[in-house]
């Protein structure tokens, strides 16, 4: 449930990406105009509708061959690793699992140097979480 004029706001914006998304052309400006990391942000904001929304718009961004390097680049795993196995609704859980399934379709060497790009990623803001703590 939304909560706030601020989560309105990016739920619009959510559904109006998604709404582009639906055209191939559109996906790769998506892509090319780096609004993948702003998606990423909010993937795990709390708002069901919003997550919904963004887990939508990423597998419709995942579908192009072009999109699917930039998502895993940018840490779309974490999200949607994380909505694959404790999203709020199965509609997200099963949207999730098919972003991370059309991910894995790059070709092997490109895939692996990718997921070893984001994992170090991860690593290191755990690092720095640790250290702040």
């Amino acid at each position: 449930m939304i909560k706030s004029d601020k989560q309105n706001v990016v739920a619009a914006a959510v559904h109006a990406l998604c709404a582009l998304a639906r055209d191939s052309q559109n996906q790769v400006l998506i892509a090319r105009k780096n609004l993948i990391p702003h998606l990423l942000k909010k993937a795990n904001c709390g708002v069901d509708e919003i997550e919904q929304g963004i887990t939508l718009t990423l597998a419709l961004l995942a579908q192009s061959n072009i999109n699917r390097p930039k998502i895993m680049f940018h840490g779309g795993f974490k999200p949607l690793i994380y909505n694959a196995q404790y999203g709020k609704t199965d509609e997200v859980r099963k949207r999730s699992q098919s972003v991370l399934t059309s991910l894995f379709k790059l070709p092997g060497a490109k895939r692996d140097e990718l997921v070893r790009r984001a994992a170090n990623k991860f690593k290191e803001g755990l690092k720095m979480r640790r250290s702040k703590s």
